[in-house]
């Protein structure tokens, strides 16, 4: 979804549990995306922050190195996920960026400033009724896409439920709220 924020507060919302990122990480061997693979060393580290500035409890950094075995000769895209290569040696620079994301966040003593935190009041939401469900794909896509702009200008945005909304269960500053259904 290039979203952390989003994925984390989206699943929050619905489940009222605590969210962990698994198999966070980029492709070096992108082939699909013209100049995605050079931006795996940057875009790993900056995902994992995002995750824990989002809230996510914790993340799981993909170290799979026998992709090559698994996704065939059509797909190499597969083949770069991870922080080391296929023949168990790190990859350089992305095994050393994370390991100097993990050294800073020790360093600022991460787990102390996270662990008590909250999340500021919301002051847009994206209401994602059940009638959203057969807009899926392009609804959560679209959405993905509005939740990061809308950070990126400052906003605190939010998801709201059918029975949230019916009930009045919100609270929006400037009066602004989404609808997910298309």
């Amino acid at each position: 979804m290039r979203s952390a924020d989003f994925g984390v507060r989206k699943y929050q919302a619905q489940s009222g549990l605590p969210v962990m990122i698994s198999e966070t990480g980029h492709s070096s061997t992108e082939n699909f995306l013209p100049g995605a693979a050079p931006r795996q060393a940057k875009a790993l580290p900056s995902q994992m922050w995002e995750a824990l500035s989002s809230g996510a409890i914790g993340f799981h950094v993909f170290t799979w190195n026998d992709r090559d075995i698994f996704s065939g000769y059509d797909f190499v895209r597969e083949r770069g996920f991870g922080i080391v290569s296929q023949t168990r040696l790190i990859k350089d620079p992305v095994f050393w960026n994370v390991q100097e994301a993990f050294r800073r966040m020790e360093n600022i003593q991460a787990g102390r400033l996270f662990g008590g935190s909250v999340s500021a009041p919301r002051d847009v939401q994206f209401f994602w009724s059940t009638n959203s469900d057969m807009g899926w794909n392009r609804a959560n896509m679209e959405n993905a896409m509005l939740w990061g702009a809308l950070k990126r200008s400052g906003y605190q945005p939010g998801i709201i439920d059918d029975s949230q909304f019916e009930r009045g269960d919100y609270t929006i500053a400037p009066g602004l709220l989404l609808s997910g259904c298309y």
